[in-house]
């Protein structure tokens, strides 16, 4: 990509649709998250580590405080891609009046709403986990920027997601969104923009799956596909429906878009799709399923494959 490109990627472009998206301010986070975190910066002195990874779970807390960090900033200063530094500059006064203002989810009455951004959640906290193990595996020097960037790639989409929520309308479902998958990646890299973030997160942000319109970090931009595509192959697809999370499943295509996409050798692609099926199965615990319970089968058949294998182990030895 051209120099000339680069400085159009990182303006604003006209955008097809007349929704509006919503600023990083007036994205709606989980109760969960809020109430949690309102808990530890209630404290006489907050444990930031622990305040640190309940922001790092939420693309939209996350997006906040790298937009607060990037305000509060000297000039003189690089801006700023890693959430810790972020909650550093921040600060306990300045988090605790965010936390305060933070809008809550509340989608109760439309099921469909909430089965997209709990999608939402779940694939780009696991979209950000992917993307720090392919950084590791790969060498990557910017880790903590790599797991941003995968937690914040589809931070348009929520945004458009909210949007339309307040306008009562229904956001399409990932298998038939299309068009407004494409409007999301401007939303999204206009948000970039307008939170100050670094070249490397706003195209990202912008890129969406097309590793060719990479100009400044064409590996990050890789590493993030790589990652959410991972994520989708395995059930979890961000605005998408409720599905049985199954690791592992289409393993020799996916190994085949990996060994694509950074041109690795076969015994690199098994050891890299290892990896990310090692973490994938071990966070898959932890993700947060809706109240339908569609997805709480994941965690029992985690269980039931941990056991088999210390079984065997125990039989070898």
């Amino acid at each position: 990509m051209t120099m000339n490109n680069a400085k159009i990627l990182l303006k604003p472009q006209p955008m097809k649709s007349q929704t509006p998206m919503l600023t990083s301010s007036t994205l709606p986070t989980l109760p969960g998250y809020v109430f949690r975190l309102n808990q530890l910066l209630a404290e006489a002195e907050p444990e930031m580590d622990e305040v640190t990874q309940v922001i790092r779970t939420d693309a939209s807390l996350a997006a906040q405080v790298l937009r607060l960090a990037n305000l509060y900033r000297m000039e003189s200063d690089q801006p700023v891609s890693s959430v810790k530094k972020a909650v550093q500059i921040v600060g306990v006064a300045r988090l605790r009046t965010m936390v305060i203002t933070c809008p809550l989810l509340d989608c109760a009455a439309n099921s469909a709403q909430l089965a997209s951004l709990q999608s939402f959640w779940q694939h780009n906290f696991m979209a950000g986990e992917m993307s720090q193990s392919l950084a590791e595996f790969l060498g990557y020097e910017g880790i903590e920027m790599a797991y941003t960037a995968g937690l914040l790639r589809d931070i348009g989409e929520l945004s458009l997601i909210a949007r339309a929520q307040l306008d009562g309308s229904v956001w399409p479902q990932a298998e038939t969104a299309g068009s407004a998958r494409t409007r999301s990646k401007e939303a999204g890299r206009r948000m970039a923009i307008a939170c100050k973030l670094t070249p490397e997160l706003v195209e990202v942000c912008g890129c969406g799956d097309d590793p060719a319109r990479a100009w400044h970090d064409p590996l990050l931009v890789k590493i993030v596909i790589a990652a959410s595509r991972f994520c989708e192959a395995n059930g979890l697809i961000s605005g998408g429906a409720p599905r049985q999370l199954m690791c592992g499943c289409d393993s020799e295509q996916v190994k085949s878009g990996l060994a694509e996409l950074f041109r690795i050798s076969p015994e690199r692609t098994d050891g890299m799709f290892a990896a990310l099926c090692h973490r994938f199965r071990k966070l898959m615990p932890e993700l947060e399923f809706n109240h339908a319970g569609l997805l709480n089968a994941a965690s029992v058949q985690v269980v039931a494959e941990e056991a088999e294998q210390t079984m065997q182990f125990a039989a070898i030895a």
